[in-house]
């Protein structure tokens, strides 16, 4: 446990170092209205040592993209303050981003933006592949009644590309996703999208969507192997995907279960088996 420091408040992510020593967490100087990332010593009851700056407001998922070396920190946009609760208070000027930052000299290496028409894109979660591939998943601040792309990949710090869907696709993910992550090959991404009881799989090397699946409140998301997810939602459902075979396998009951899970999803201690 630890707190931050004054004008601060945390965003919700955190990643280790290899070794597990260091914390790097997204944070919110709400007085200056930036975002930073809190560098902590973990094996020192998790001592701030130094702050990074996100190059960008609103900071939330934060991945190495070079394990040791180099952060890709996903900037939302969405500048907050506590004395205004959950306000979003600058939704005609956001500026989302995708930046990588050197963590030994806190220096941007690179900032990747959406063309000027989707700044109400706000990129909140990310997943890295082995091949320096990101894909970001977002949630739209703008007018209901756009349909926008909501999943992006970044090759190699090349560019943002948005992913296409059928407009029918894109109206059910309801301009919000929750949750993003890559099979064990980093090639297919699950992409949760728990406001319209939706999940998506889209193929990293193709650049498109391969499958959805509905799933009520389903926002948790784990790889469980290669072409296979774990998936949780918050009416108690756990489902077991494998894309290979189009199987689903229901582990808790769909609805009406307890517990009733929430955003986010890991999977520790090896790997799954089915019996």
């Amino acid at each position: 446990m630890f707190e931050t420091g004054p004008n601060r408040h945390l965003y919700g992510h955190g990643v280790f170092s290899t070794d597990g020593k260091w914390l790097f967490t997204t944070e919110n100087d709400f007085e200056a209205g930036v975002g930073v990332i809190g560098v902590r010593r973990a094996d020192e009851g998790y001592r701030l040592t130094a702050e990074l700056p996100s190059y960008g407001v609103g900071p939330h998922e934060l991945r190495w993209y070079m394990p040791g070396r180099i952060l890709a920190v996903a900037n939302g946009g969405i500048r907050t303050h506590p004395e205004t609760g959950r306000a979003k208070l600058n939704l005609a000027e956001m500026a989302p981003s995708l930046c990588y930052i050197d963590v030994r000299s806190g220096g941007l290496i690179k900032r990747q933006s959406l063309p000027g028409d989707l700044h109400r894109l706000s990129i909140r979660h990310l997943a890295v592949n082995d091949g320096c591939e990101v894909v970001v998943a977002m949630q739209y601040e703008g007018d209901r009644g756009h349909r926008v792309p909501l999943v992006a990949i970044d090759r190699g710090m090349s560019g943002l590309t948005p992913l296409q869907a059928p407009a029918s696709v894109l109206g059910a993910m309801r301009h919000y996703c929750g949750s993003v992550v890559l099979d064990a090959a980093g090639a297919i991404a699950a992409v949760s999208c728990p406001r319209g009881n939706l999940v998506t799989f889209w193929s990293v090397p193709g650049g498109r969507l391969m499958d959805t699946m509905a799933l009520p409140d389903g926002c948790g998301v784990a790889s469980a192997g290669t072409a296979r997810f774990l998936i949780t939602g918050g009416t108690g459902a756990v489902c077991l995907v494998n894309l290979r075979d189009g199987q689903r396998r229901y582990l808790g009951a769909a609805q009406g279960s307890y517990p009733q899970w929430d955003n986010h999803l890991s999977v520790g201690g090896g790997h799954l088996t089915e019996s």
